[in-house]
């Protein structure tokens, strides 16, 4: 099963979206399972390095990066379930960012 993921695009001074610094403190702050706040973080550090970005840079979040971060770990033997995990991971990260991106709508 696919997880459809929407296309995210940020102004090049990164003045709107989630860095994966605030990201930490949403998991940290957030209603989720007890092992989701310990390796979604993990995932999402995973996913900027491997879109070599910082932590402090919104990521960009498309289907092709997204597949092409799950293609990647296929060297390294990662097994389906835990590639899947940092899907979910991703799409938690997109999800918080279109509640940041709404509330800023709702605030203009």
């Amino acid at each position: 099963m696919w997880l459809h993921l929407c296309f995210a695009y940020f102004d090049s001074a990164g003045g709107w979206g989630v860095s994966v610094n605030v990201f930490y403190r949403v998991v940290a702050g957030g209603k989720i399972q007890k092992n989701d706040a310990i390796w979604f973080p993990r995932w999402v550090r995973r996913y900027a390095v491997f879109l070599k970005q910082g932590d402090d840079a919104p990521l960009l979040v498309t289907e092709t990066s997204v597949k092409a971060f799950c293609r990647s770990l296929l060297p390294f033997k990662v097994p389906a379930w835990q590639r899947l995990q940092g899907v979910r991971a991703i799409e938690f990260y997109r999800t918080e960012l279109l509640k940041v991106l709404q509330q800023e709508r709702v605030s203009d």
